[in-house]
């Protein structure tokens, strides 16, 4: 049975993501299109101060974080910058607005260990490149490996000291491994297509990589 309806004029870029951002049991759904974050009700209905215009148009999905106080999100525009919201619909207030070289199409990786919470960006050349939560740049790894077209990151190991080592593959569908030390590594040289699938189970520590 359809519940209700709403016509929001484009194409949805994101997950719809399930939130409660006034903390009483109710249900939200936030998602964003190129032009606009919107955050609906059970009825369908605008919540809070949405839909938030964005100040350029998005080029990627927003990506969601929860934190102690709420939710953040995540999304890259046009203009190369990185924007961080608050569930209210307000600018993250300590967010480095955070500018990349080339357009972010894929959505922004969040990783939260017991030390610390980074924010992974595959860039659309290939480059890959790891925040804090805050906006400021960990790493680049420009320049060291051109990460798949549809290539995505997994943690691969984590130790107690707080470094991270993830895994990904470049357009070969060679294993790549980078850490939050600048260190990365080459394994298992691929031959496949530079759109070949790839999956890292981290329960068993096995990777998939496919044509």
């Amino acid at each position: 049975n359809v519940v209700w309806k709403k016509n929001i004029e484009e194409k949805i870029l994101s997950q719809v993501f399930p939130i409660d951002i006034y903390h009483d049991g109710s249900k939200q759904i936030l998602f964003n299109t190129s032009s606009k974050l919107f955050l609906l009700d059970s009825d369908g209905n605008n919540a809070g101060h949405y839909p938030i215009r964005l100040p350029a148009k998005a080029t990627n999905g927003c990506s969601m974080i929860a934190t102690s106080y709420g939710y953040n999100f995540y999304i890259a525009c046009s203009n190369h910058y990185i924007y961080a919201y608050e569930a209210g619909g307000k600018p993250v207030a300590d967010w480095n607005y955070l500018r990349t070289d080339k357009n972010v199409s894929k959505p922004i990786q969040v990783f939260t260990t017991a030390k610390n919470t980074y924010l992974v960006i595959n860039e659309d050349s290939g480059t890959v490149v790891v925040t804090d939560k805050k906006g400021r740049q960990q790493i680049s790894m420009e320049g060291k490996f051109i990460q798949s077209l549809k290539g995505e990151c997994f943690i691969y190991q984590n130790d107690s000291t707080g470094n991270v080592k993830w895994i990904t593959t470049d357009t070969t569908g060679s294993l790549i491994l980078f850490s939050t030390d600048g260190n990365v590594s080459k394994v298992n040289p691929g031959n496949f297509s530079s759109g070949h699938r790839f999956y890292f189970n981290p329960s068993t520590g096995t990777a998939d990589v496919g044509a």
